[in-house]
């Protein structure tokens, strides 16, 4: 599962827009039932760090136990 934040701050879960705030509940919900807890978080090169460490949180608070970030290659 990938959750995105994109350069105007909206975030996703996988391709769904997710309002602000419902994050936390949102994954909680649909990682109630599962076994193996991981996401992967992407944001643009342009969002505020402050912004990513808010999604990190967001989705640790949830019980997410494994965060990895999904990276670009730089370019040259």
């Amino acid at each position: 599962m990938i959750v995105t934040v994109d350069r105007n701050g909206r975030t996703f879960i996988n391709k769904d827009e997710v309002p602000g705030g419902d994050l936390r509940s949102r994954l909680a919900e649909l990682f109630a039932s599962r076994t193996k807890k991981e996401v992967f978080l992407k944001a643009d090169a342009g969002v505020p760090y402050g912004e990513v460490v808010r999604a990190m949180a967001e989705i640790k608070g949830a019980g997410i136990e494994r965060l990895g970030m999904v990276t670009e290659p730089a370019q040259k």
